[in-house]
């Protein structure tokens, strides 16, 4: 009886390591797969975050992604789900221009296969009621 606990205790905790395992493994994957390096050159919003132009690091963490540059610039926003077009590697940022504002859309991940959409902001719907957008992209490599 007591070679039959100590089988079943073998057994259990080896069951509980592999799901361990298999649940820790695609989140660290993805931590290392979600960040993208964009060098954009104008001031842009996060919603209701203006940053300046120069090299940004767009992470996605969950259903949120976070903008930042060296300089310490910084912006991290709620997102949904969007479709994705097809692309071959890297990723890009889509960018809805109002005039001379512009204003963070979407982020894809090219290889992984995703993207996500940023809400409007109070400012960018007001600006949209005024003008149409225009859509810009820039590219980013995959760090």
């Amino acid at each position: 009886m007591r070679h039959n606990n100590t089988g079943f205790a073998v057994l259990l905790a080896a069951f509980l390591t592999a799901i361990l395992i298999a649940a820790a493994a695609p989140n660290h994957l993805q931590a290392q797969s979600t960040t993208l390096i964009a060098s954009i050159p104008f001031h842009f919003y996060v919603q209701a975050e203006k940053l300046p132009p120069g090299d940004y690091y767009v992470r996605r963490i969950g259903d949120a992604i976070q903008v930042s540059d060296r300089e310490g610039h910084v912006a991290a926003v709620m997102t949904l789900p969007a479709a994705v077009q097809r692309m071959n590697s890297g990723g890009r940022l889509v960018f809805n221009v109002y005039e001379d504002s512009y204003f963070l859309s979407l982020v894809q991940w090219g290889e992984m296969g995703s993207a996500r959409a940023l809400v409007r902001s109070s400012l960018e719907a007001e600006l949209a009621r005024k003008a149409a957008a225009k859509q810009t992209d820039i590219a980013g490599v995959k760090r």
